[in-house]
């Protein structure tokens, strides 16, 4: 019975595949093997990449903790029933997952009896968000210190991509590509173009992905400036950003990861260090974390209603 509950079907969005994914690993790992290197391991002067297993479990999904490191929301299958979801929370620090406390928020989701959710997200201040379906629209529930239901954050018209944005407002991206900053009663603050395949936002910067995935612009959060417009070429297999302790912009894709400065995307770690170059189409990028010199890629592959997590890690040598 619990399985129904685990597995992620929410079919209305797919084409969050860009960053956003959340769903179930089949392939439990041990622990206890934080972190090895793969078996064809590929090198170039600069970097190597190793794999990144997680702790023993499904992943539910992917996420940055308050301090921007790699977090990783497993289902909780021992406390899930029929009535509420259960999840369990690790953070990625020094080369292991530390498991951390997550008590509040199942206490949440078993006293409203909220039974599936398609993700968690922990904001700068730790606040926790959980969003879900149900058939009168998409939810954004508050799941920390009390339970609150906002069922008009999001709006009423069909959704491509969206991200909670603070405790406040979330992004959204509508069926015909319009990206809009919404507060949690569904009002518009500010529109950051039309006719877009992708929207994310990092810190105070919203980037959008152009209808030919030939373009890449940022925008300021608060004021909805253009500040900068970037060439490049996106595929099913997405784009990611992350913004590092000194305010610098990366962006990773299949190619590789690049750094993102005044117009130019220079190539940091190169394509063929990259296992995820390797990729089929049923496989996306999800999330790009970056702590001081080392870069975190995390990739979802698709299966029947399934869904698999694998992390990477790209160390200088």
């Amino acid at each position: 019975m619990k399985r129904k509950f685990l597995a992620v079907t929410m079919t209305f969005l797919t084409a969050m595949m860009l960053c956003t994914g959340c769903g179930s690993q089949e392939t439990k790992q041990e622990q206890s093997t934080q972190t090895q290197t793969t078996n064809d391991i590929k090198e170039e002067i600069g970097y190597k990449e190793s794999e990144v297993s997680y702790p023993e479990g499904q992943v539910f999904c992917m996420g940055k903790e308050a301090s921007g490191k790699p977090v990783a929301f497993l289902f909780d299958e021992k406390h899930t029933t029929q009535d509420n979801a259960a999840y369990k929370k690790y953070i990625f620090e020094n080369d292991k997952w530390e498991e951390s406390d997550l008590s509040k928020t199942n206490e949440l989701l078993k006293k409203n009896k909220i039974n599936m959710l398609y993700s968690l997200t922990e904001m700068a201040d730790g606040k926790i968000f959980g969003i879900a379906n149900k058939d009168t629209g998409i939810y954004l529930y508050a799941l920390t210190d009390k339970f609150k239901a906002y069922p008009d954050a999001f709006g009423k018209k069909e959704i491509k991509n969206f991200q909670v944005v603070d405790a406040r407002r979330v992004l959204v991206m509508d069926g015909d590509g319009n990206v809009s900053l919404n507060d949690f009663k569904g009002k518009s603050i500010r529109q950051f173009g039309e006719s877009n395949a992708f929207a994310d936002v990092v810190n105070d910067m919203v980037f959008t992905v152009d209808a030919t995935g030939s373009k890449i612009t940022v925008y300021d959060l608060s004021t909805g400036e253009k500040e900068d417009e970037y060439e490049t070429q996106i595929t099913q297999q997405g784009i990611c950003f992350a913004v590092n302790q000194d305010d610098e912009i990366y962006a990773a894709t299949e190619k590789g990861i690049y750094l993102l400065e005044n117009g130019k995307m220079t190539e940091v770690v190169p394509e063929k260090v990259m296992s995820t170059s390797a990729l089929s189409s049923e496989a996306w990028l999800n999330s790009l974390f970056v702590q001081g010199d080392k870069f975190y890629v995390s990739y979802v592959i698709e299966g029947d209603n399934s869904r698999e997590y694998r992390m990477t890690s790209y160390d200088k040598k």
